[in-house]
């Protein structure tokens, strides 16, 4: 009996240390550690055993002698006990051999994945991070080099540009100066036709529209225009039209309108015959010499107006053109958006370093959660073999106690039997010799008196003997008596040991319940992490905002280069139109000079006859080089003119080539975006994966939860007796079916 409360007594010291080493783990971080530190608990543990077993078979052994061979089937059956406990311990040790190394094998291999893991995005990030800032300085030093070589040339074109255009004014000049000598040289100042001209209303001249007088014309139109309101003012000062409808104002104004057309139709017919009438009086009125020169001047008189309108959409041009390059306004552009990128590559970049700490933490988050999974995997099968021990013990500890209950009563039966049987027996034999040695005294009391001392010390002996074979029957009565209190004493101890036990499965439902708890937390930092890949996604769709909105950049860039490509075949119709029109005046100047070599050839034949006509050929002949001078330089002017519309459609050209660059340049951007958007697609379909299967580990714990609820709930008509077990079952209970209604939410 001393031993095995002794026994009791190490067991629970024992399981104390247990809890404390359990407690220890938990709270410990490395898993190689925490495996190593089970796997020397369980050996220690597995020893202890070992010891507590020889310390039982050896107080099985000397119980055994003290009670002799009564009981040898029952010390067979314990040996055999005992054998088969040992048996499983051996198992039990090389099972949880195997495990420990699988345990340690898996957690290497995913310390493994996990550090390469790390390493190969940490790495990724770095080496995205150095081609970026290369590329982007790259492209800015490339950028600036490039737009330093632009501004200087477009400024050496612009001092050109300047510098053509003021020669062109000071020849715009010199021709309007020689249109109106050779209008002033013509015979437009005699009297009579001074006299008509001055009949004539400015109407009429508007209506023709005469090159030379288009400014007249524009003030002659808003004289008109004032003359039309004033007369509108007048129709709506009319009391009539106030009493008038809309309607009625409608048609009044369109039968006015009507009548004003018909009678400015009939007034210009008017004009335009009396026009043709007097220049019939004009033509009929001059003589033939001044018509033949009219008939030769006129050209000249068309093409000079026609040169001049040219050289005046030259000049505009010039005046179009020359605000459109503020290279500093360029530039202060160019530097902003250079700023912007710079902007948004450090966004990125920040945006890059959260999410791989992000990641960092999450696989640290996912590093604990599996370790506390192994262990809480590792720590539920052990109290699950403790319990399945502890149960097997408590039923083995019963049967024992049945059956030393029952061998003791049989053997006080058989004793008290034996001693009821033997107390009868000496009670008959007594009364037999009563009777006898009363017959005998009554027969030779007389006879034998001297005899009969003898006979009596016999009897008292006999009586003697008899007192002391009961006084060792009651020795013997009182012994087993307080056997059967010590018997008692460790039932008592057997029910306490079975009280503590029923404790300890109860603590172990509590830590059930706490590893439940842990359970519902992972669940709730599984949510947390599905939060954050919502999180994630809604970047990743403000990440594509933004490449759409770099795709509509690039096509507005697309459409400045197509509206750049118009303006060039622009040019390059006008070029073509700048070009024939060189071509026609090149024909003319040949026509001039075939003409004028004619005059030449008919004047060196009648020289001698007319003195005034060789005068006036001459003079013409002069007019006609002059003009053949100022056609030469007009025909290097337009070449020239021709030559820098050519040197700036190059310079178009290499500016639409550097925007084309610009625009591969953002394609590959957007690709490249592209692509790091798919690594992060593909990484956070990982990360559900990964989360999915922590979801299925939390299933299967929680299904194991449900099966040992199920495994003592088997056992509740047992454990009804202990009302915190099965409060503890309850809320269990309570919890699985929480967290079924959840799973089928």
């Amino acid at each position: 009996m001393k031993n095995l409360l002794m026994m009791e007594a190490v067991v629970d010291d024992r399981r104390s240390d247990l809890r404390k080493s359990c407690l220890s783990v938990n709270g410990d971080c490395k898993y190689d550690d925490n495996v190593n530190r089970l796997k020397i608990m369980v050996e220690n543990q597995i020893q202890c055993l070992k010891m507590d077993l020889q310390q039982l078979k050896g107080s099985e052994m000397v119980s055994r002698e003290d009670l002799g061979q009564c009981n040898i089937p029952h010390g067979a059956k314990t040996i055999e006990n005992f054998l088969e406990v040992d048996q499983k311990v051996d198992v039990l040790k090389d099972i949880l051999a195997v495990g420990f190394k699988q345990i340690s094998a898996a957690i290497f291999s995913k310390e493994n994945m996990l550090s390469e893991l790390q390493w190969e995005h940490e790495l990724q990030g770095e080496i995205s991070s150095i081609v970026l800032q290369d590329s982007v300085k790259r492209l800015q030093d490339e950028y600036e080099t490039m737009l330093y070589h632009q501004t200087l040339y477009i400024k050496y074109l612009n001092k050109n540009w300047k510098k053509k255009a003021s020669e062109f004014s000071a020849l715009r000049d010199e021709l309007h100066a020689l249109s109106d000598e050779v209008s002033n040289h013509e015979n437009f100042e005699d009297w009579s036709i001074a006299k008509r001209k001055e009949h004539f209303p400015l109407k009429v001249l508007e209506n023709h529209n005469f090159p030379s007088q288009s400014v007249e014309n524009g003030t002659m139109m808003v004289g008109t225009s004032a003359d039309s309101g004033e007369h509108m003012l007048d129709i709506a000062d009319l009391p009539q039209l106030k009493h008038m409808t809309k309607e009625e104002l409608l048609a009044y104004c369109k039968t006015e309108m009507a009548n004003m057309r018909r009678r400015h139709d009939s007034a210009l017919q008017e004009k335009t015959e009396e026009l043709f009438r007097l220049k019939r009086e004009f033509l009929k009125e001059k003589g033939s010499s001044t018509f033949r020169k009219d008939k030769e001047c006129e050209h000249l008189r068309k093409k000079l107006p026609e040169f001049i309108i040219k050289l005046d959409e030259i000049l505009v041009v010039r005046d179009m053109f020359h605000p459109i390059y503020k290279y500093d306004d360029e530039m202060q552009s160019f530097k902003l958006r250079i700023d912007s990128l710079f902007s948004e590559n450090k966004h990125l970049q920040n945006l890059l370093i959260r999410k791989t700490n992000e990641l960092k933490f999450l696989s640290a988050q996912f590093s604990d959660a599996v370790s506390q999974i192994s262990l809480n995997s590792s720590l539920e099968a052990k109290y699950l073999r403790q319990v399945k021990k502890l149960e097997s013990d408590i039923e083995v500890g019963r049967a024992e106690a049945n059956f030393r209950d029952a061998i003791c009563n049989t053997i006080l039966r058989g004793l008290i039997d034996d001693h009821r049987h033997a107390m009868l027996d000496t009670e008959i034999e007594v009364k037999f010799f009563i009777k006898i040695y009363s017959t005998m005294f009554r027969g030779v009391i007389y006879d034998a008196i001297s005899s009969m001392n003898p006979a009596i010390l016999k009897c008292y002996e006999e009586k003697i003997s008899l007192e002391a074979l009961v006084v060792e029957k009651e020795k013997a009565l009182t012994s087993e008596i307080e056997e059967n209190q010590k018997l008692k004493k460790v039932i008592a101890s057997i029910l306490s040991s079975i009280e503590e036990k029923e404790k300890l499965a109860s603590e172990v439902a509590s830590t059930l319940i706490q590893q439940k708890q842990q359970l519902d937390v992972a669940h709730q930092e599984l949510n947390t992490l599905r939060d954050q890949i919502s999180i994630q996604e809604a970047q990743i769709s403000d990440n594509k905002m933004e490449s759409n909105l770099l795709r509509s950049r690039f096509n507005g860039t697309l459409q400045k280069i197509y509206h750049y490509e118009l303006e060039m075949d622009k040019l390059q119709e006008k070029l073509k139109v700048a070009s024939d029109a060189l071509r026609e005046a090149e024909k003319q100047k040949l026509m001039l000079l075939g003409v004028i070599e004619d005059r030449q050839r008919t004047l060196s034949s009648s020289f001698d006859k007319d003195k005034e006509q060789v005068k006036q050929l001459k003079s013409i002949t002069v007019s006609m080089m002059e003009l053949s001078k100022c056609f030469t330089d007009l025909g290097s002017q337009l070449m020239e003119s021709t030559n820098r519309n050519e040197s700036r459609l190059k310079v178009l050209s290499h500016q639409l080539n550097s925007l084309v660059q610009l625009a591969s340049q953002k394609k590959k951007k957007c690709f490249w975006y592209k692509n790091m958007l798919d690594v992060r697609c593909s990484d956070l379909q990982k990360a559900e994966a990964e989360v999915d299967l922590l979801g299925d580990e939390v299933e299967a714990l929680v299904g194991l939860l449900g099966k040992i609820y199920l495994a003592l709930d088997h056992y509740s008509p047992v454990l009804q007796h202990y009302p915190g077990v099965v409060e503890i079952l309850k809320l269990v209970q309570r919890e699985l079916i929480g967290e079924n209604d959840h799973n089928s939410l």
